[in-house]
């Protein structure tokens, strides 16, 4: 009797996924690896985050999609919140700062 394993799966397209601050963590508990992509793999699309998994639960293309952008827009109004503070303390700074006269 054999046992085959599971194929590869690219746990960021699994229903399990979660996508955050450049790591990807499975809701399972699963712990998915990172496989750096080679020269040949660039466009096979055959890097990522991949686990083999019994679990593996494909999301449609628009949810996934949706979820990315989702996690863009999020990314990017911490973006601009941070910047603001930073103009803001910046202003705050140069206020605070004793002027002197040139005359």
């Amino acid at each position: 009797m054999s046992t085959r394993r599971p194929p590869m799966r690219h746990c960021d397209e699994c229903r399990f996924a979660d996508l955050r601050d450049q790591s990807c963590y499975c809701a399972h508990g699963h712990k998915p690896a990172f496989v750096m992509p080679d020269w040949s793999q660039i466009h096979s699309g055959d890097w990522g985050w991949m686990l083999r998994c019994r679990d593996f639960k494909p999301t449609d293309e628009a949810e996934r999609r949706s979820r990315a952008t989702d996690r863009a827009n999020e990314q990017r109004e911490v973006e601009l919140h941070e910047q603001r503070l930073s103009w803001r303390q910046h202003g705050e700074a140069l206020l605070s700062t004793p002027q002197t006269s040139q005359n």
